[in-house]
């Protein structure tokens, strides 16, 4: 009887509710085990890690065991082909990889003969676990774009804002931090270093990069910008946290169009 080790993976909880479960995977990989002579002597579990690359906690585990154990392992078990990889590059590595190690990789769902015609039908569904990912990717991007054109911000909220039910809105702890910022900037009365100090002394800390990137921000004043999916700004559906004409003031101080106004000291002694 030849040693075994098993693998399963799931990338999302859904899974386990569309017949990917683990506990099913690894029943399966069992009993394949079973019928074909294998005894299993660890199971390695991946929970909720994608597919799309080798960068994975268990499958780099299962290969540093494989390296250290190759003597006492026969063969690896897996459910199926995408549970091992949905990248085809990857697919040919990781055969490599075992195949050097003299280790089998064995799939519970899938064809495992040797011959040509058997080859040829595991590459092609390593071609087709790729395409399927690829196909999901397309989709997601599509509806990302599509909530983009529409005025949804799908990504991490910038300061001053929170996520909520698919979009951005004003967060009541930091908007209006971002409302002052703006406010004592376009007044052309304060450099960045003295605004960063009024905030510090209001229990809010940034540094100066952040200041500046947020200073640039359009999104503040209700327009999202990317280049891939618009060649025109995109009016956002969220509450803008400040007005165009503040923001458009605050680019031309920037952009050095519009001179910074530094008051005169009260108790400079050339001006008694």
């Amino acid at each position: 009887m030849g040693n075994a080790i098993i693998y399963t993976r799931v990338s999302t909880k859904n899974q386990a509710e569309e017949g990917y479960s683990l506990a099913g995977q690894e029943k399966d990989c069992k009993v394949f085990a079973e019928v074909n002579g294998y005894s299993v002597s660890k199971v390695f579990v991946e929970k909720g890690e994608s597919a799309k690359t080798q960068d994975r906690t268990e499958l780099q585990n299962l290969m540093k065991f494989c390296v250290a154990n190759k003597k006492n392992i026969d063969a690896i078990i897996i459910w199926k082909i995408d549970r091992l990889t949905r990248d085809i590059k990857d697919f040919y590595s990781l055969q490599d990889f075992f195949a050097k190690l003299n280790i089998k990789v064995l799939f519970a769902r899938e064809n495992n003969g040797d011959s040509a015609t058997d080859k040829l039908t595991r590459n092609l569904m390593g071609v087709l676990a790729q395409y399927e990912n690829d196909q999901k990717s397309e989709r997601v991007t599509n509806g990302m774009k599509t909530a983009f054109l529409q005025g949804h911000w799908m990504w991490k909220a910038p300061i001053g804002y929170l996520m909520k039910n698919g979009n951005i809105e004003p967060d009541p702890k930091t908007a209006h931090h971002i409302k002052k910022i703006f406010k004592l900037f376009a007044t052309g009365m304060y450099q960045q270093v003295q605004i960063l100090e009024i905030l510090k002394n209001d229990g809010f800390e940034i540094n100066n990069n952040l200041l500046c990137r947020m200073l640039r921000n359009s999104l503040y004043m209700g327009y999202m910008y990317k280049k891939e999916w618009s060649k025109e700004p995109v009016r956002g559906v969220f509450e803008p946290l400040i007005t165009e004409e503040i923001f458009r003031k605050v680019q031309r101080i920037l952009d050095g169009n519009k001179p910074l106004i530094t008051p005169h000291k009260r108790n400079n002694p050339l001006y008694p």
